[in-house]
């Protein structure tokens, strides 16, 4: 057996560590759109800041991608909610057993498990954007 060394899981944590982006890298990524803001969004989303009736892609810029996006309509509007969330913890405990056997010509086993639930947290919403026909109507919170 192979045995991992802090050198070997150093660079792994460090790109995990990073995949978090600026709103300059996100820019420089896609600066088509960002050349596509008026000047007041580029100033704002060069900042992470949003303002109302910015667009998704300024929003994109600015903040990431959504961890999750719910889509409803009001009064013949239409309305997206983009959702920014924290990570959020859990406890579980696993129980398990199992037994096998063998013969000659062929080898048999069975097993069970649970897995029971201590408690913890689900991931909440940090941030929440909301759209109205495609343009920032609202926002609380901060990625």
């Amino acid at each position: 057996m192979k045995s991992f060394s802090f050198l070997t899981i150093f660079p792994i944590l460090f790109v995990v560590a990073s995949c978090a982006s600026s709103p300059q890298e996100r820019i420089a990524r896609d600066s088509a759109a960002y050349q596509k803001l008026t000047l007041d969004e580029q100033v704002k989303v060069s900042h992470g800041k949003l303002a109302q009736g910015m667009s998704p892609e300024a929003v994109r810029l600015a903040w990431g991608d959504p961890d999750k996006v719910v889509q409803s309509g009001q009064g013949g509007k239409v309305v997206d909610k983009w959702l920014y969330k924290d990570g959020g913890y859990s406890f579980s405990l696993g129980v398990g057993g199992g037994s096998g056997w063998a013969s000659r010509d062929s080898v048999s086993a069975v097993g069970a498990g649970v897995l029971i639930p201590l408690g913890g947290e689900a991931p909440r919403a940090r941030a929440v954007v909301s759209f109205v026909n495609g343009k920032v109507q609202a926002w609380e919170g901060e990625p």
